[in-house]
């Protein structure tokens, strides 16, 4: 099972209770564990997507949100972290049109073998026999990921049509600006310009101050440098993006242990 980092940060081996959406706080592992036994490979991929629509349900289609973790964001019980702020903002009023693209690039992928006969002095059997969690932390994907949405509210005489085909052109102008490189084409950058925005971003990588942009290509010039930016980050695998869970059952298994969730 693959959950997004919305919430609470989570290391390999540590376990988690699918039923809160938290992690427990506590590890199987008995030790640090060598490098050696951590695979690390390279996964780079970029995704964009261009956003319509500010329900709750697509917003968590956005993130990958699904099962019990959306309810329990939901009813507050899981604390968004930088990523799951895009689940909480609504629009301004209900006089406002707005649109949103999410931006991500993949890096790295961590992974340890649960079941590898090196890890097994590392493996706290007593921890893993007791616990009433449901999963354990068994691979994080890394990366980076940012949510651009622009708001614009009616002005009188203003058309909604024409005001959602306007931001529609401005999100498919930084898709293409980010993508190809160079200078944006002048004539779909002019009629981008023709509607005002409020811009809001949040995600892993947030510029503060003056590097905060306000114009499309202040947002193009933003998305093209999370690459960079994220090699700068935790030797060059930027945030976490996924974390890739194992039942805990499987595990209990495998090592001859009982669930303790069948004996409650």
């Amino acid at each position: 099972m693959d959950i997004p980092n919305i919430g609470q940060g989570m290391l390999l081996g540590e376990l988690y209770d699918a039923r809160t959406g938290l992690s427990t706080n506590i590890s199987i592992l008995n030790n640090t564990l060598p490098q050696s036994l951590i695979e690390s490979r390279d996964e780079p991929s970029i995704n964009t997507k261009h956003i319509t629509s500010e329900s709750y349900k697509d917003k968590f289609d956005v993130l990958d949100v699904s099962g019990n973790l959306k309810v329990n964001v939901l009813i507050g019980l899981v604390k968004v972290n930088a990523q799951g702020k895009y689940l909480t903002p609504e629009k301004t009023n209900s006089k406002s049109i707005k649109m949103s693209m999410s931006y991500g690039i993949q890096t790295k992928l961590d992974r340890i073998n649960i079941r590898s006969d090196a890890l097994k002095e590392y493996i706290d059997t007593n921890t893993l026999n007791n616990t009433k969690a449901t999963h354990v932390v068994t691979g994080i994907q890394w990366g980076a990921k940012m949510v651009c949405s622009f708001e614009h509210t009616l002005k009188e005489g203003e058309s909604k049509e024409e005001i959602s085909a306007s931001l529609s052109t401005t999100v498919a102008t930084i898709k293409v600006g980010v993508k190809v490189g160079g200078s944006l084409d002048t004539k779909t950058e002019g009629s981008s310009k023709e509607t005002s925005f409020n811009l809001n971003i949040v995600g892993d990588i947030v510029p503060q101050g003056d590097e905060y942009p306000t114009t499309v290509e202040g947002v193009v010039s933003l998305l093209r440098n999370i690459p960079k930016s994220a090699r700068a980050t935790n030797e060059g695998k930027g945030s976490v993006l996924i974390y890739k869970l194992e039942p805990i059952e499987s595990v209990q298994q495998h090592f001859g242990l009982q669930s303790s969730l069948d004996l409650v």
